[in-house]
C-alpha cells in the first residue's frame, strides 16, 4: 500500500537508489468513474 510506497521510497532516496512503481495498480483507483482520481495525482501522493 501507500505506507510501503513510502517507507521504500525514502529509504532509495537516502541511499541515492532510484524507484519504479508500475502503475498496475492505478487501473482500480483511476480507471473506476466512481473514484474520480487522475493518475497524476496518484502519482503525486506517492512522491510525497
Amino acid at each position: 500500500g501507500f505506507t510501503a510506497n513510502t517507507g521504500l521510497s525514502k529509504w532509495c532516496r537516502k541511499n541515492g537508489m532510484l524507484l519504479h512503481i508500475h502503475r498496475a495498480m492505478h487501473a482500480v483507483i483511476d480507471r473506476h468513474p466512481k473514484h474520480g482520481i487522475h493518475f497524476r495525482v496518484l502519482a503525486k501522493c506517492l512522491r510525497l
